[in-house]
């Protein structure tokens, strides 16, 4: 078993981020310029996983847990639906904002959440 979580390209960051490819770019530029995220030596852009947590807020990720890690995360929209949390986006952004609901503030396109910590906090 490896003892990386591997390497996310601009495509796997998009993904993750729940954002088109250009946004995603944009976002890691930012990372890479004000907060110090490095590109590995390769032929096209690509980070380690780690370092990509690290920024979201989250260290030391267990092997058992790179794989939740790396889905991707919810925008304040994908909880909105009627039934599926029962929230308004107003409220979500709020309790964001707050800090009483666990989010990922990035830079250009706002809060990001996880699956599981939504479902912690609202299940």
């Amino acid at each position: 078993m490896s003892k990386e979580a591997g390497s996310a390209t601009i495509s796997d960051l998009a993904r993750h981020l729940s954002v088109c490819r250009k946004t995603a770019e944009k976002i890691a530029d930012y990372f890479e310029e004000r907060c110090g995220l490095r590109r590995l030596e390769h032929p096209t852009r690509k980070y380690h996983w780690e370092d990509i947590w690290e920024l979201e807020g989250s260290f030391d990720v267990l092997p058992k847990n790179w794989h939740r890690m790396k889905a991707p995360l919810l925008r304040t929209q994908d909880l909105y639906f009627p039934g599926v949390y029962g929230r308004s986006e107003r409220t979500i952004r709020r309790r964001a904002a707050e800090g009483t609901l666990k989010s990922i503030k990035l830079p250009i396109i706002g809060y990001r959440f996880r699956e599981s910590e939504v479902e912690k906090e609202w299940m």
